[in-house]
């Protein structure tokens, strides 16, 4: 009697970590986005959500102007729907902020911005962090 085999299932990829960190680099401290380019894939390669750390010792601000084509609405944010637009993310030393990957995001390469009040002005990637989609 022939018995049927299930396929296993893989997995599909993590979730993306994005570091946001202070160097002091020539006497001066500068903040980085690492890794500064980022791709949220799609279909069967689609990450399920990008998180941001704060490994600085000062507050981070987040920026996303056209979030909501890549991002489902930020869940923990207590006012109802986000307005990626008008809004920025703070993002307490230490803390992280979870953005959950739309399954149907706008493909499109989008620049976001990250102020860190440690150093008093933005984090660098590749000269502005960017999210690919996919």
């Amino acid at each position: 009697m022939a018995t049927a085999t299930k396929e296993a299932k893989t997995p599909g990829p993590g979730p993306v970590e994005v570091f946001i960190t202070v160097e002091k680099i020539g006497g001066h401290k500068r903040a980085f986005v690492v890794p500064g380019r980022i791709s949220t894939g799609k279909n069967e390669t689609k990450v399920p959500y990008i998180n941001w750390e704060n490994r600085t010792e000062g507050v981070v601000r987040l920026w996303f102007p056209f979030g909501e084509r890549v991002f489902k609405e930020h869940v923990e944010h207590k006012k109802g729907k986000v307005d990626f637009v008008a809004n920025t993310f703070d993002i307490p030393p230490g803390g992280t902020l979870k953005l959950t990957v739309k399954d149907a995001a706008d493909d499109g390469t989008y620049h976001y911005h990250v102020y860190c009040d440690e150093i008093h002005d933005s984090a660098q990637g590749n000269s502005e962090p960017e999210v690919d989609v996919p």
